[in-house]
């Protein structure tokens, strides 16, 4: 790693962890709506959509982090 620099590591790994969880989520939320995988189960609309926020929400912090520490 680089000696002397762990905040620039750690927001590293952070930004990282920020593009990794949103891609994770939009899994959960597509396979939330396959009956072949739920069965009969129906995943209330609205916290899909607030997943999908979630999701935004979470991939747009991580690019301006990426952005504002390069």
């Amino acid at each position: 790693m680089i000696v002397g620099r762990p905040v620039k590591i750690l927001v590293w790994a952070g930004t990282l962890n920020g593009f990794i969880l949103p891609v994770g989520l939009s899994l959960v939320l597509l396979a939330s709506r396959k009956a072949s995988i739920v069965g009969d189960y129906r995943h209330p609309l609205w916290l899909q959509i607030a997943g999908w926020c979630v999701v935004l929400i979470m991939a747009g912090f991580s690019i301006v982090t990426l952005a504002t520490s390069v």
